[in-house]
């Protein structure tokens, strides 16, 4: 299993909210949260069992979100910013400007790699 290296949130206004996971190959997964949670996808008990080591609830709980996550490649140019603020997260200096820095070059991605994938992607406006 690959190693994840930074999780992170890009928000489309009032749209839609992506959970990014950004794997140590340049890989990542965008799980649109919002619209899962919309389509009734949100078990607490289910949660808790996962929480109280129940793996056939981690499993079913992993079914119903892939669901909603797209995987896609980060370019090597996006992916070293990636590594710089994974870096700066655990060094406890992420600031709102590295925060500002950082998500123009994501949502570039998503624009072009997650988006097409949508049935409804959140306008550009957002």
């Amino acid at each position: 299993m690959m190693n994840d290296i930074f999780k992170y949130s890009i928000d489309f206004g009032d749209q839609r909210e992506f959970l990014i996971t950004v794997y140590e190959d340049g890989s990542s997964e965008w799980f649109d949260r919002r619209s899962y949670l919309e389509n009734g996808q949100n078990s607490t008990n289910l949660r808790m069992m996962r929480i109280l080591g129940n793996d056939k609830a981690a499993e079913q709980i992993e079914t119903m979100e892939s669901e909603f996550k797209i995987r896609a490649q980060i370019p090597p140019d996006v992916f070293e910013l990636v590594e710089l603020a994974s870096k700066q997260f655990a060094d406890d200096n992420w600031t709102i400007d590295n925060e500002a820095s950082l998500d123009p070059h994501l949502k570039g991605v998503f624009w072009k790699e997650v988006s097409p994938h949508l049935d409804s992607p959140p306008s550009k406006k957002g």
